[in-house]
């Protein structure tokens, strides 16, 4: 959707401007209007959502185990709630879930360490942390609290294969099964 988010702000498709930046400094009329329209593209793209492959198994392994889990991102509640609804069955409990409403917002590492600190203090320190996801802001975030990083590999976003904030490389979410019982850590920090 990041493309489309640009482009319904007037940003180049491949502009490297962070698009909530972008949004925080417009005037307040502009900024409503601008959430508008990228809840708008949100909307849109949940009829278009497909589940990742491999979603079934990881989230039965994670379930089985009683792993807890947390969704950070950068979206609002409206997708999040599709996602859940459509694709994970009702004991696929998430807790806590942080969207864009969190300050900062990912890539900065505040909504991780919020999660771990906060949500989740007694039981888990960064490193014991798996964060999995397909974008740079995932891979930043992840690195930056000090968490083994996963990327879910795809057509657009192979650059990020290489780059040393990216721990693990995986093209299907049950992949991620293996790492776990492997008993994974940070290869690169």
């Amino acid at each position: 959707m990041y493309e489309e988010f640009r482009t319904t702000l007037g940003l180049a498709p491949d502009s490297k401007t962070d698009i909530l930046h972008h949004i925080a400094a417009l005037s307040p009329a502009e900024q409503e209007q601008a959430h508008h329209k990228i809840e708008a593209v949100e909307v849109k793209a949940m009829t278009q959502m497909q589940p990742q492959p491999g979603l079934s198994d990881i989230m039965a392994y994670i379930t089985k185990n009683n792993l807890p889990r947390a969704i950070v991102t950068r979206n609002k509640m409206v997708p999040v709630n599709h996602l859940m609804s459509q694709f994970m069955e009702s004991h696929h409990v998430f807790d806590p879930i942080i969207t864009r409403d969190f300050l900062p917002t990912k890539p900065d590492p505040a909504p991780l360490l919020h999660v771990i600190h906060e949500r989740w203090a007694e039981r888990i320190d960064p490193e014991d942390v798996m964060m999995v996801g397909d974008s740079i802001d995932d891979m930043q975030a992840g690195a930056s609290a000090g968490c083994v990083t996963v990327l879910v590999a795809h057509e657009k976003n192979g650059y990020l294969r290489d780059r040393d904030i990216v721990d693990y490389v995986v093209k299907d979410l049950g992949e991620i099964v293996g790492l776990l019982e492997s008993g994974v850590t940070s290869k690169v920090r």
